[in-house]
């Protein structure tokens, strides 16, 4: 192994010892050794890139990964046109439905875009006076939160709505706020222009979850536990219910490691997933089980109308 190499491994290694959700499970003398006989022809920085994914894996977060300098290049253009555009409609049963899908992007000017584009569009839907609420998050397969967050603020609610709790305890609290949602006192995503006030914190939510929602959609699904009125309906979710941080590398590369667990507005943390309220099965012809709406009808806001 060049000293080029051996250098670039020991910082990666070192990072992943330091900050992993699940440092404290490994045997990291083994680790490393086997890191280092997998890794004795590496004579660059990228010949040491499988040798660090094997690391990540050994893990056994499921979650963390290797970016490629060329990869983050990539993630970085992307915009929120390249990503699946969320949608919203009221249903004849005087529900409002709001669909959230996976946004991946790193350019922060794309991220507020998004959390404008969805908090626009609830409330567009919003103005039609629906009497309770369905966020279906199926195929919420992850990425960034922030924009999640802040485009459904008028729904989840303003103040505390979660947290990120690492290994020693240490807790980061997630919140939503006049169009902005935050990390600690951090703003992540902002709507461009002022976030509106809505009765929608109030009114009753069925979350719809399934095995498709994923990390940061898992987090919106915890987002909205311990919110009055509030029940969800679906399968488990994923199981990738922890916080990512990003680590820079000398070439560019980032190591994507997985650092915390998410826990709920009341402190639950969430290791493995989220179970619904209510198991039910959706198909593609019929995505909002019949429990869902069921459920919404009998509320008190729906049964006044």
């Amino acid at each position: 192994m060049s000293y080029l190499a051996r250098r670039y491994l020991d910082a990666a290694i070192g990072i992943v010892q330091t900050h992993a959700v699940k440092r404290h499970a490994v045997d990291w003398t083994a680790l490393r050794t086997e890191a280092y006989e997998r890794n004795r022809n590496a004579l660059t920085r990228s010949d040491t890139y499988e040798t660090i994914r094997f690391v990540l894996t050994s893990l056994g977060d499921h979650h963390s990964g290797l970016l490629s300098p060329e990869m983050v290049s990539g993630l970085n253009r992307l915009t929120a046109d390249d990503n699946p555009s969320p949608d919203g409609r009221v249903l004849s049963e005087r529900l409002g439905y709001i669909r959230v899908p996976s946004f991946v992007s790193g350019n922060q000017q794309a991220v507020d875009l998004a959390a404008t584009h969805l908090h626009r569009i609830v409330q567009a839907v919003e103005a039609q006076h629906p009497c309770g609420w369905i966020v279906d998050l199926q195929n919420d397969g992850g990425g960034n939160m922030w924009p999640m967050l802040a485009g459904l603020g008028p729904i989840l609610g303003e103040g505390r709505l979660g947290a990120f709790i690492d290994p020693e305890g240490r807790q980061t609290t997630w919140s939503y706020a006049s169009g902005a949602a935050r990390e600690a006192d951090q703003p992540r995503a902002r709507v461009l222009g002022a976030g509106y006030r809505s009765q929608a914190a109030t009114a009753p939510v069925a979350v719809l979850i399934s095995r498709g929602t994923a990390s940061s959609g898992e987090a919106v699904t915890i987002a909205f536990v311990g919110r009055p009125n509030t029940r969800s309906f679906g399968q488990p979710t994923r199981g990738l219910s922890t916080s990512n941080d990003q680590f820079l590398l000398s070439d560019g590369a980032i190591i994507n490691l997985s650092v915390s667990v998410f826990a709920d507005r009341n402190g639950h943390q969430y290791p493995s997933g989220i179970d619904p309220d209510e198991r039910a099965v959706t198909s593609a012809s019929a995505p909002i089980p019949s429990a869902a709406t069921a459920w919404l009808r009998q509320q008190p806001a729906c049964l006044a109308q």
